[in-house]
């Protein structure tokens, strides 16, 4: 790109990034206005380039805002401005370097990096549209005055920045404006990544530009994995996933994989408890362990009593499947995510069924992804003997659309016993497919797993424990402490015997207590935002015995650091 014909390059200045912030925001109105945006036109006219048609080209990307707010729609216009504007610019910079191919600059990218050019769009975009704002008292107070409103908030985060990519994608708290000024970057630092997007190598020089990639490789993957939802190549040549998501997922698992390696834990300002991060992060094989040890208890639990095992599979309509393996094909261009939406609808409503009814059932779910990508769900309930009809019954009425849309397998400790099969034999129908979607490393697996992870699918999840499984977690630090530790740091019976739960798995018991004696502590803290906005967090400090001043501290004082490569 020829960053001299650049309206970042011609507004910027030699000056530290802060001052230079500021001598931008005072400037840039009138730049607007300069005559170099005349010069700019003037430049493409001699080269031969058709700026109004590639202007109103780029516009037409843009899902236009429904609002009959003024601030909104103003808003929305300088996005589609300001995109058209560097778009033209990488195109004219194009045309006037004769001996580059055009397309030389996506030569040696892989799959998703391609979109990389999009982080730097949106930077530039980020920058300018923050500029405009802040040059503007009344417009920053009417954005304030209209983020205290959730409809008028809505509009403000679904004002599209570039195509695709809106501002409720800008992970930050707080109002759009300070959304854009954590996502702001010195415009220097902006073009010097763009000119090293060629390699196929992420810079450590780089950092700080990742939160723009990671937006935009999401979005873009996610947009990518539809259009082949829509050529139904999903299903046929690729299974659960496209090879661009299943790359994309390999690279994001790498980069977790060197973060985890390559950082360390520490408590407060002393150095000696540095640990590293590996030693206490949950890494799959763990949470893998514990889910099978919380299911293990609770067929434990159910041979006790003498429950039925149910084994429940739900599938979603036809309209959900873009590309089905028998049948006419009905899909209306629901994406993934839609789907799992329309399975967790259906848990909700069996759950409130479960608690009118009083089935004092438990169990698991889990959804897996069938070959098109439209997820299916698994699911392990231990039911009382006189309550099984009730609830099949309202299971079938719930999930069942067609004949063959669900099916229910009742197991029996005797019909287990008859089928010359151990007792727990039951908890390995649903953690086959829990292993396989979290820990197994095979191709198929991580297809899966890419799958789930582009729609944000959640894949398990509990039923009759409350989602006590947080609290599971809040007491693994006490697993290996002696006695007389767990006597000095706990004082109340109640904590101790949830210790004795604990370690001894019983997490049935565990959670049973949980929900009859415990309480989050909660805290409210007042965080001052941009231009005098206030945000009110809530933040789970632990854990405190229902109607008494007892309490469990359960968020550490603890940072985490990484260990960059030399």
């Amino acid at each position: 790109m020829n960053y001299n014909n650049s309206l970042a390059f011609l507004s910027s200045e030699t000056i530290p990034f802060e001052e230079k912030k500021l001598n931008l925001l005072s400037g840039f109105q009138s730049f607007l206005y300069s005559k170099r945006v005349g010069k700019l036109t003037d430049w493409f006219k001699s080269a031969e380039f058709n700026w109004k048609w590639h202007l109103s080209h780029h516009d037409s990307k843009f899902n236009q805002i429904t609002t009959h707010n003024k601030t909104v729609k103003k808003i929305q216009e300088e996005c589609i401005h300001f995109y058209g504007i560097e778009k033209a610019n990488s195109a004219i910079a194009q045309i006037s370097r004769r001996d580059i191919d055009p397309m030389a600059y996506n030569t040696g990218l892989v799959s998703f990096r391609k979109w990389d050019r999009d982080s730097v769009l949106l930077a530039i975009v980020v920058n300018k549209v923050f500029m405009c704002i802040n040059k503007n008292r009344d417009r920053v107070k009417d954005i304030v005055r209209l983020s205290t409103v959730k409809e008028t908030r809505g509009e403000l985060l679904s004002i599209e920045l570039i195509p695709g990519i809106k501002f409720r994608d800008l992970k930050a708290s707080g109002t759009i404006l300070d959304k854009l000024d954590k996502y702001y970057e010195d415009e220097d630092f902006i073009y010097e990544f763009d000119r090293n997007i060629g390699s196929n190598e992420d810079n450590k020089r780089f950092n700080a530009f990742q939160k723009h990639k990671r937006i935009v490789r999401k979005v873009r993957v996610r947009e990518n994995e539809l259009e082949e939802l829509h050529k139904r190549t999903i299903g046929v040549k690729n299974s659960y996933c496209s090879n661009v998501a299943l790359m994309y997922r390999n690279y994001v698992d790498e980069c977790q994989r060197d973060y985890i390696e390559n950082s360390y834990i520490q408590y407060g300002d002393d150095v000696t408890t540095q640990k590293p991060l590996a030693d206490v992060i949950m890494t799959p094989e763990r949470r893998v362990a514990e889910l099978y040890s919380c299911v293990k208890n609770m067929e434990l639990v159910a041979e006790q009593k003498r429950y039925v095992c149910l084994f429940l599979t739900a599938t979603c309509p036809a309209s959900f499947h873009s590309n089905p393996k028998f049948g006419k094909n009905t899909w209306d261009g629901s994406t993934p995510r839609e789907a799992s939406n329309y399975l967790s609808k259906k848990l909700d409503e069996l759950s409130k069924a479960r608690n009118r009814y009083e089935f004092n059932d438990f169990g698991l779910w889990t959804k897996e992804l069938h070959k098109d990508q439209c997820p299916h769900l698994h699911a392990l309930l231990f039911v009382s003997p006189c309550k099984v009809d009730d609830l099949i019954f309202h299971i079938n009425r719930i999930f069942r659309h067609s004949e063959k849309s669900t099916t229910i397998e009742t197991i029996s400790a005797e019909q287990a016993e008859g089928r010359g099969k151990k007792k727990a034999s039951a908890s390995t129908y649903v953690m086959k497919y829990l292993i396989k979607a979290i820990q197994d490393p095979d191709s198929e697996s991580l297809k899966v797993k890419a799958g789930c992870m582009i729609w944000g699918i959640r894949r398990y999840g509990f039923f009759g424990v409350e989602r006590a499984i947080s609290v599971w977690r809040k007491f693994n630090r006490f697993v290996k402490m002696a006695d007389w530790q767990i006597n000095l740091e706990l004082k109340s019976p109640i904590f101790k015997t949830l210790v004795s739960f604990r370690k001894d798995l019983k997490f049935l018991d565990f959670c049973k207590l949980v929900k009859a004696k415990l309480e989050w502590v909660k805290e409210l803290e007042v965080v001052e935002r941009l231009h005098e906005y206030q945000d009110v967090i809530t933040r789970k400090t632990g854990l405190r015995i229902i109607g008494t001043d007892i309490e469990l501290r359960t968020k550490a004082d603890c940072v985490i650091a990484y260990k960059a490569k030399p």
